[in-house]
């Protein structure tokens, strides 16, 4: 059986009346969501009449900013109401509020540690492996991100990886992954939007902070971007770039050591929307540069489509296109194949080579998880120029 509830990773309820909740105050979102659902987290039982939600923000009113509760498990009592059974509160130290985060932006200063950091922050930090070196030894990020309500987790970002797309519902589709990110070295990123920071220690020995505030990002001009990026070089000035492009661009983060300044600057020509329909495409430009002590030391360009076909491909179709191309072949005879449209086209230029990936993709489904029923296939490529082909079962 299923049972219709809009439910959302977290959940805005009008009001909280003796533990009783109208089901009315969850149609946020539609989903259809299973009974038992496997993941265990997110799931109405239709036999017990337990409904299980992972966060829930409480509200007594529109003013109101509310409080999050956590494992939120309530039980039908009849029509449209649900009472809550057992919750789980926040432990305030646990909680890296964005006003925390940003205010202490301006006081990091070199050698901190990580207590020093938490008293000004006032929550504790998430640490994590970045990685570990046979001669330097190992790297320690401890990261704070600003986010009300929500432990902190450190969600910050070193995101790699094409864009995706995931869900298909009539003839429209959510639009959701990540863009790839064509720094060479690590950029900290917020997952919440928010500001965030972050200390790298090297066995334990302070090495450097970085920090991202919350900042507006403004959208720039396509063509201008376009013939901007040829005018850039190495050594320009954030003001010189800014001239170029023919826009400002937004500081997304900045890492400061005892020898330099680090900084990673975007300029995009749009933004993402939720939703595109079915068929449909999406396109996206931008640029990104890093500066060192004020100065350019690499610039990317990347652009990006996504296709979203009637129907996608097909296992027989994505196999004979992987037998179709070779290594060597040249990006024209490779748009030149019609035996089915890539799903998503994204180019890397830098300022002295161009890299390429077309990617295919079917989507069919199964009843068992023993068998791999679908298959990707990739296809890289630098200066125009196929180099490898990667076909997959999945």
């Amino acid at each position: 059986m299923k049972k219709k509830a809009a439910l959302c990773s977290t959940l805005l309820f009008s009001t909280l009346v003796a533990g009783l909740l109208p089901i009315s105050a969850l149609h946020a979102q539609d989903l259809w969501i299973p009974s038992g659902s496997p993941d265990g987290t997110l799931s109405f039982d239709s036999s017990t009449g337990l409904l299980r939600l992972p966060t829930v923000t409480v509200r007594a009113n529109r003013a109101d900013p509310g409080r999050l509760l956590f494992d939120v498990v309530l039980t039908h009592v009849g029509g449209e109401t649900f009472r809550v059974v057992s919750s789980r509160g926040l432990i305030p130290d646990q909680e890296c509020t964005r006003a925390e985060v940003a205010s202490a932006i301006p006081q990091l200063r070199l050698g901190m540690t990580v207590a020093e950091a938490e008293a000004l922050i006032g929550c504790k930090a998430a640490t994590s492996t970045r990685e570990t070196d046979l001669k330097l030894g190992r790297l320690v990020e401890a990261s704070w991100v600003g986010q009300d309500g929500v432990p902190n987790s450190g969600s910050t970002g070193y995101v790699t990886g094409s864009v995706i797309a995931i869900g298909v519902s009539s003839n429209w589709v959510p639009v959701s992954g990540s863009t790839p990110s064509p720094f060479s070295v690590p950029m900290l990123l917020s997952s919440s939007g928010g500001p965030a920071i972050s200390l790298a220690l090297r066995e334990g020995v302070f090495e450097s902070y970085s920090f991202a505030s919350e900042t507006s990002s403004r959208l720039c001009a396509d063509n201008a971007l376009v013939a901007g990026f040829a005018s850039l070089q190495k050594g320009d000035s954030l003001t010189k770039i800014d001239d170029f492009l023919g826009c400002d661009g937004s500081l997304v983060s900045t890492t400061v050591s005892a020898s330099a300044t680090q900084e990673h600057y975007t300029w995009r020509s749009r933004s993402t929307p939720l939703f595109t329909s079915i068929p449909g495409e999406l396109q996206s430009s931008s640029i990104e540069v890093t500066l060192l002590n004020g100065a350019m030391t690499a610039a990317t360009r990347m652009t990006s489509t996504l296709q979203y076909p009637s129907s996608p491909c097909s296992v027989d179709e994505i196999e004979a296109i992987a037998k179709a191309v070779a290594v060597g072949m040249s990006e024209e005879a490779l748009r030149a194949l019609s035996i089915c449209p890539a799903r998503s086209v994204t180019s890397v230029d830098m300022l002295a080579s161009r890299t390429s990936q077309y990617s295919w993709s079917s989507q069919n489904t199964s009843d068992s998880i023993y068998l791999s029923v679908n298959r990707s296939l990739s296809v890289s490529l630098q200066e125009g120029v196929v180099r490898s082909v990667s076909l997959r079962r999945q």
